[in-house]
């Protein structure tokens, strides 16, 4: 559980979970070293979409804020690894500029952003329109020790 100070504060160096469930239809996400702001914030976003009519599905880094370039190594297109209206988890291990995802414990993606575009920020919680509805059973931060920006193995 996150105290108001830690909800405040800038990570860097983190693991980031959740036990999510989306509906039928539903789009989310979970953003990490994002800014607070307006519409959608800068930072990285790893969605949550089984149904959507958005091609990247849940287990993706979403391809945008410069990552566009990138979308047939970071995306997991068409088909989701879970159905609507259950939940499952899905894990982000973010450090330095590798990011690594995996949903109910099965690896999806892991990417090295070679611009590694946002170092630090904020995590936020999307929810994508109205007609989404994402339910969070949990959500859990750990900080990691700093691996010097080389990622983990």
């Amino acid at each position: 559980r996150l105290t108001a100070k830690q909800n405040l504060a800038i990570f860097q160096t983190a693991y980031y979970k959740v036990e999510v469930k989306i509906n039928d239809k539903g789009n989310s996400g979970m953003f990490f070293r994002t800014a607070f702001g307006q519409d959608f914030p800068k930072g990285y976003e790893v969605q949550i979409n089984a149904t959507h009519g958005d091609p990247v599905k849940t287990g993706s880094l979403y391809p945008a804020q410069g990552l566009e370039k990138y979308k047939k190594d970071i995306c997991v297109m068409n088909t989701a690894p879970h159905k609507p209206n259950e939940f499952f988890t899905q894990e982000v291990i973010a450090d330095g500029p590798k990011i690594t995802i995996l949903v109910n414990g099965t690896q999806t993606k892991s990417f090295t952003d070679p611009e590694y575009r946002f170092k630090k920020g904020h995590f936020a919680l999307q929810a994508h329109d109205p007609g989404s509805t994402a339910s969070f059973k949990s959500v859990m931060y750990k900080p990691l020790p700093a691996s010097g920006g080389k990622g983990r193995d």
